[in-house]
C-alpha cells in the first residue's frame, strides 16, 4: 500500500510547482554525487499511476479504506502547507484516495512524530 502511495506522487511536478523548478526530483534515497548513491534503485521512487493503481489493488486495501488518512504537517510553514496540499491532490487525482490535512504547530507535530501518533507526515526535511 505504501509503495502505491509513493508511485502516485509526481516528483517532477512537485519540483516544478512547489519548488518553482529549483531542484531535481528524488529518484533514489541517496542523491547522485553522495557516497552510497545507487542508480539501480531509481525504480523504487518512480511516478507510475497505472502501477500505483495495480499495486494498491493487489495490496488488498481500497482507496475508500485509505480515505480519511490524516496528513500532519507544520501549519505555520507555507512550504509545509503547499507540500501537504500537493500530496492530497496527487493521491486524489491518481488513486482516488481522499486524505485529510492536519495542520499542527511545530511542537505538536514534533510530539506526534516522536510518538508515532500520525498516519502520514511531512515535510520534515532530509539529511545525509
Amino acid at each position: 500500500m505504501r509503495v502505491a502511495l509513493a508511485d502516485a506522487l509526481d516528483r517532477k511536478a512537485f519540483v516544478q510547482q512547489i519548488l518553482q523548478g529549483q531542484g531535481r526530483p528524488a529518484e533514489t534515497f541517496i542523491p547522485q554525487g553522495m557516497n552510497g548513491y545507487a542508480p539501480e534503485l531509481a525504480a523504487v521512487q518512480r511516478f507510475d499511476v497505472p502501477q500505483a493503481r495495480a499495486t494498491l489493488a493487489s495490496s488488498g486495501v481500497t482507496a475508500a479504506e485509505l480515505s480519511g488518512l490524516r496528513f500532519s504537517y507544520d501549519g505555520s510553514s507555507d512550504f509545509g502547507k503547499a507540500t501537504a496540499t500537493f500530496v492530497r491532490d496527487q493521491l486524489k487525482a491518481n488513486l482516488g484516495v481522499t486524505i485529510t490535512l492536519d495542520p499542527l504547530d511545530a511542537n505538536a507535530l514534533g510530539s506526534k512524530l516522536s510518538s508515532g501518533g500520525f498516519d502520514m507526515a511531512g515535510p520534515v526535511g532530509w539529511t545525509a
